[in-house]
């Protein structure tokens, strides 16, 4: 799954709920994505998932200052709820899809904060927590001192990955 497709996701749940207090229930119809997220029909420069997500919520590449002040905001807010955590772990007793978990988990998010930038930095977390509950498995949490696709592929083993790895997964995402 694209990670450009989750950050515009989350971006568009976010603006869905940006009315909402912290917990307040959801509305049953979700407004139409904001006239402001849009995806080019050129292919995005090269850059890493911080820089793309960044880009699809202000329209432009960040300046280095930017990018380093958005990238210690996603490590800080990659650990997960607890009701999130709790959520996913029934999710997998009853081999629930794994969309359907990501999306639980996802609204879940709601329940600390409606930015976001809080939904962009848990999703990695929510799809590599769920992936190993499901596979009878115990989340591995995350590291703040890891970028954000290294971060990712260390929840899933537990192992740091190799540069060759974590270069792969930026280039895909």
């Amino acid at each position: 799954m694209s990670y450009l497709w989750i950050a515009a996701l989350a971006l568009w749940l976010a603006a869905s709920r940006s009315d909402r207090a912290p917990g307040a229930p959801s509305a049953v119809s979700k407004p139409a994505p904001p006239a402001n997220l849009s995806f080019p029909d050129e292919p995005l420069p090269p850059g890493s998932y911080a820089e793309l997500a960044r880009r699809s919520a202000s329209g432009e590449l960040p300046t280095p200052a930017e990018l380093a002040a958005f990238r210690a905001d996603l490590a800080a807010r990659r650990t997960m709820p607890p009701a999130t955590l709790a959520l996913l772990r029934e999710a997998a007793k009853t081999r629930l899809d794994h969309m359907d978990a990501l999306r639980i988990g996802i609204d879940s998010v709601s329940l600390v904060s409606n930015e976001a930038v809080a939904i962009v930095a848990i999703a990695p977390t929510i799809v590599a927590a769920f992936s190993r509950l499901s596979a009878g498995k115990e989340p591995i949490a995350p590291r703040p001192d890891l970028g954000h696709a290294s971060n990712y592929l260390y929840m899933l083993n537990g192992e740091v990955p190799d540069p060759e790895r974590v270069r792969g997964l930026e280039t895909y995402l």
